[in-house]
């Protein structure tokens, strides 16, 4: 580029301002790049933490199994904040997997309001209990 005031030292307010221009076009672009970035890592991290804690349901009944008639437990926990839920429900007998004799289906729910919206997140294990036999009375 070839200026009219050739001959002068420093820069024309032209210059200047292109320059400044052509700078904070980047800057912008890559500011909204890092903000996505950093958005999607937080949401990323929560969502592994309560998928996580929606998992350990499954492994907390084992250890503290639910009283026989007892067929839902909820919890919440607070960090990050969300409502955990466990039912265990038979099979339904419109389903193939009814003529399996003592199997059933557990289903550990987490739910949460995130980013404005409310989100559900479900998972489903099948666990087999095998029914108690009877023990004759041999004393009669």
């Amino acid at each position: 580029m070839i200026f009219k005031c050739h001959q002068r030292n420093g820069f024309v307010l032209l210059e200047v301002m292109l320059s400044l221009a052509t700078v904070g076009v980047l800057l912008t672009t890559l500011m909204m790049v890092q903000t996505k970035v950093f958005k999607n890592v937080i949401t990323s991290s929560f969502r592994v933490d309560r998928f996580y804690h929606i998992r350990n349901m499954f492994l907390e009944t084992k250890i503290k199994p639910l009283k026989e008639k007892q067929m839902i437990w909820q919890k919440t926990i607070s960090n990050p904040e969300t409502k955990l839920r466990y039912e265990k429900k038979p099979i339904n007998q419109k389903s193939e997997l009814a003529r399996f004799v003592g199997l059933f289906q557990e289903v550990a729910t987490g739910e949460w309001h995130e980013w404005g919206k409310d989100t559900a997140y479900d998972i489903i294990s099948y666990q087999f209990d095998p029914p108690k036999k009877e023990e004759k009375d041999e004393a009669a």
